[in-house]
């Protein structure tokens, strides 16, 4: 599975070539944006001309893309992770959580901002290369 980064969802609606590329040439079923990502998604979104649209845009893509929540397994994932004092703000965390409870890789324009998370593997669809690191 492939857990999209809020950022990357916003990416692939102002048309960014080579995310929308990537993106659509996956499965939809080995996608996923968690609850965490949705919410960014949406305050990205706003209220302002052509929200309406992007919403409905969004909504057809979370119609074919795994949801998943952000729970107990997610939340233990979490501390644990801020335990060994790892700084992330906390919906990068909740992300990077979330995709350490299914083994995914998180696809992200900012593999960097994920880099202290050790076992955490992220691909960088906005960039030529997509190699995991």
């Amino acid at each position: 599975m492939i857990v999209l980064d809020p950022d990357l969802v916003v990416l692939y609606f102002r048309g960014h070539p080579a995310v929308a590329r990537r993106l659509l040439a996956t499965p939809p079923s080995e996608l996923a944006i968690p609850s965490v990502a949705i919410h960014e998604v949406l305050v990205a979104i706003g209220e302002g001309p052509g929200a309406a649209r992007r919403r409905g845009e969004l909504d057809r893509l979370l119609e074919s893309v795994r949801t998943p929540w952000f729970g107990l397994a997610e939340a233990r994932v979490a501390a644990r992770l801020r335990h060994a004092a790892i700084e992330l703000p906390a919906f990068d965390l909740m992300l990077a959580s979330t995709a350490l409870c299914y083994d995914a890789a998180v696809a992200t324009p900012r593999p960097e901002a994920f880099a202290q998370v050790a076992d955490l593997r992220t691909i960088d669809w906005s960039a030529d290369d997509s190699a995991p690191s």
